[in-house]
C-alpha cells in the first residue's frame, strides 16, 4: 500500500462534482463530531463520480497543515490552536 506520507496533494482538486463535495463536508463533520474533534485532523476521501469513501481519518496534519495554509493564503495554525484552547476563531 501507499503510506499516506507518501500521497500527493493536488489543491484545488481538479474536478469534484458539487454533489461529491456536499458529500464531502457532511462526511468529515460527521466524523469530527463523532470522534469529538476540536482541532486539525486529516481525512483521505476517495471519489470516483459521487461516490465518496473515506481512506482514513487521523488527528495529525503535520505534513499537510503548513502546505494548504500557504496555497490557500489562511492561517489555519492559528485558527487550529484557537479551537483547540476552545476559543472562537477570528
Amino acid at each position: 500500500g501507499v503510506h499516506s506520507g507518501d500521497a500527493t496533494v493536488i489543491l484545488p482538486a481538479q474536478k469534484l462534482y458539487v454533489n461529491t463535495i456536499r458529500h464531502v463536508k457532511r462526511y468529515a463533520v460527521a466524523i469530527a463530531k463523532s470522534l469529538n474533534i476540536t482541532g486539525p485532523f486529516n481525512i483521505q476521501f476517495m471519489a470516483k463520480g459521487n461516490r465518496v469513501q473515506v481512506i482514513e481519518c487521523n488527528l495529525r496534519a503535520s505534513r499537510t497543515f503548513p502546505f494548504v495554509s500557504k496555497t490557500l493564503k489562511n492561517n489555519f495554525i492559528s485558527l487550529a490552536t484557537r479551537a483547540m484552547c476552545g476559543l472562537r476563531p477570528k
